[in-house]
């Protein structure tokens, strides 16, 4: 009965049940994909100042620049924080066995890197960066944060 069912369930994945091989390729997948993200938020950095111009007109007073590049620095430090809290989720193993988690994690990180490379190197306003960032960065991180309260604090996820 039992063995059966264990050669069942591993003839079409090798030697791993479905189980672990949903988990040795789905965490490999979301921490690169999620390290990626935070390389494309690094990169913004240095290309912060091509953003906050093309955010201005050619006619801006020091204050408006002070104002957006404050903006910026905000949005990025903010994108770092929830980049840290994914990480942190991952790396400490609270969502790593939440496979529908870590599957709604590897798609907003590969459109998040996707849509940031791309805002990157065409110098998108900061307004457009803070649209981004609040659909593939601060909520990602907010669903992070609900899935570790609901692992730690109401034990919903069995290992």
């Amino acid at each position: 009965g039992d063995v059966y069912k264990r050669q069942v369930s591993t003839q079409s994945t090798g030697d791993l049940p479905n189980t672990e091989m949903a988990t040795a390729i789905l965490v490999p997948t979301r921490f690169m994909l999620t390290i990626a993200m935070v390389i494309i938020t690094i990169m913004t950095f240095e290309t912060k100042e091509q953003n906050i111009l093309a955010s201005l007109s050619s006619s801006c007073t020091t204050s408006q620049y002070d104002e957006k590049e404050s903006e910026i620095n905000a949005l990025l430090a903010l994108a770092l924080v929830g980049h840290a809290v994914l990480i942190g989720g991952l790396i400490t193993g609270v969502t790593m066995f939440a496979h529908r988690t870590n599957v709604f994690h590897i798609g907003f990180s590969f459109i998040g890197t996707c849509f940031l490379a791309w805002a990157t190197i065409e110098n998108w306003t900061v307004t457009d960066l803070w649209i981004i960032h609040s659909l593939v960065s601060y909520l990602p991180a907010v669903i992070e944060t609900v899935s570790i309260m609901l692992v730690c604090c109401y034990k919903s996820h069995k290992y």
